[in-house]
């Protein structure tokens, strides 16, 4: 088992697409979290 998580961790790891793929949705996460914990007042209204 632990043989196949690292032959499959090699190819993420080799992978140019798969790097850029999991970069960009880290950043995503990232931004989706920030954005989250900002409070927007609208008039009377609050997000």
């Amino acid at each position: 088992m632990l043989r196949l998580l690292s032959i499959e961790l090699h190819k993420l790891k080799y992978n140019k697409s798969a790097k850029v793929i999991s970069i960009v949705y880290f950043i995503l996460i990232t931004f989706i979290a920030l954005i989250a914990s900002i409070e927007f007042k609208f008039g009377r209204f609050s997000f």
